[in-house]
């Protein structure tokens, strides 16, 4: 990625950025703006990762939850048979 003026060749840059190379608020202004890009793909990105934390945690609880309910179950269901083995 790079600033490209009019005396620069373009052809070796992947990702150009027409604009004035030798003034310094042309800089200026295109550092803030890719900054504030930078900034704002950061804050999302990390409101995704939260997110997708949060989901797996509430997952995990959800789980546990099945998971008790189903030993729960199973406990319930254990003197039952025990008594029929007994008859």
């Amino acid at each position: 990625m790079a600033i490209v003026d009019t005396n620069c060749d373009p052809d070796e840059i992947d990702y150009v950025i027409p604009g004035n190379d030798d003034a310094i608020r042309s800089i200026s202004l295109l550092t803030e703006v890719i900054g504030r890009a930078a900034a704002s793909g950061y804050e999302k990105w990390s409101k995704a990762i939260a997110e997708k934390e949060a989901l797996k945690e509430k997952e995990k609880i959800e789980e546990k939850e099945v998971k008790a309910k189903a030993e729960q179950k199973t406990e319930e269901t254990k003197p039952e048979t025990k008594k029929e083995a007994k008859e």
